[in-house]
């Protein structure tokens, strides 16, 4: 009988986590079949090994080349296909993009046809994800929390805003608890918004071990609770929340959010009366998104200041 390496690397993290064998494996697998898996006698699924390992705090994609079966290499890359296209949905949008929408739907069928597939929780819980997503970029927000709430309680049954800090998550829950505080602000409950999130980074802060994965995912719960917060007209707590995410990035040399914790930084200074520290902030903003050529915040940065202050970047090229 082969003996699989993978359950002693998660029996190892997950006593030096001080988990329990009953905490990490409810409610997606039971927890007789965590300890087969810790002992060797079956290798975990892949989606239940990312899932593990996230609970543990620790970023599992680098691994999962080597753990992938054909049939599951081919079903990943539906997934990741499924995943860049709702990655980058837009809001207020003048119209839905017919044709994007159509690539959403048509991969979200693919996956629900097959029966194979959709006996795993976990798979059931991805696809619930991206149809929330799907929902919330066609603005049906109340489809789009129901869909969210559905998802969340395959791993996490009977949840609770207001224990989000308790829970272990994996990278779909944080997606999907992302996507509650959106729709909170998105429907003005600004202040429901901030207390999700505020709870979300407390739960990273304590449990993500991997400084890398960490850095990513408090870098987009804390944009996410800067905007929030900006909605909700506090911006003394809008600059320190800022600060703490520009920290986070810089030490872990991620920088996707990084230009635009400094925007809302700007914008809190601006709601202070410090006009001169928000034009100058406000400018180097700017000239950030024209350098990584992200025209459209870029854009949106020189109206804002243009309709605050009646200063045009654009001029000064």
């Amino acid at each position: 009988m082969p003996s699989y390496e993978i359950g002693t690397m998660i029996k190892k993290l997950r006593t030096q986590k001080g988990i329990s064998q009953e905490e990490l494996a409810y409610p997606f697998i039971s927890r007789e079949t965590l300890s087969r898996i810790e002992s060797g006698k079956v290798m975990p699924h892949t989606k239940t090994m990312m899932s593990l390992f996230e609970r543990l705090g620790y970023d599992p994609t680098e691994m999962l080349q080597f753990f992938l079966t054909s049939d599951e290499a081919d079903i990943k890359r539906i997934e990741d296909e499924l995943y860049k296209l709702t990655a980058i949905v837009k809001r207020n949008k003048p119209e839905i993009d017919l044709e994007h929408s159509a690539k959403i739907s048509g991969l979200l069928q693919e996956l629900e046809n097959n029966k194979a597939y959709m006996e795993k929780p976990l798979n059931q819980q991805f696809l619930l994800k991206e149809k929330a997503l799907y929902h919330f970029y066609l603005e049906d927000d109340e489809s789009a929390l129901q869909l969210a709430y559905q998802a969340l309680n395959i791993t996490i049954p009977a949840f609770d805003e207001g224990k989000i800090a308790e829970y272990h998550l994996t990278s779909t829950d944080h997606s999907m608890i992302i996507t509650l505080a959106l729709i909170h602000r998105y429907e003005k409950r600004y202040s429901q918004a901030v207390d999700v999130l505020y709870q979300l980074k407390a739960n990273e802060e304590k449990s993500i071990l991997d400084l890398y994965a960490r850095a990513r995912r408090m870098s987009i719960t804390i944009r996410a609770l800067a905007h929030a917060l900006t909605m909700d007209s506090r911006p003394q707590e809008v600059i320190d929340v800022c600060d703490e995410g520009m920290k986070i990035c810089r030490d872990a040399r991620v920088y996707l959010d990084y230009r635009a914790l400094a925007w809302y930084k700007a914008k809190a200074l601006y709601m202070l009366g410090k006009k001169d520290e928000y034009l100058a902030l406000a400018r180097k903003v700017y000239h950030a998104f024209d350098l990584y050529q992200e025209e459209n915040n870029r854009d949106y940065v020189r109206n804002d200041v243009l309709n605050d202050i009646g200063v045009d970047f654009h001029l000064e090229f």
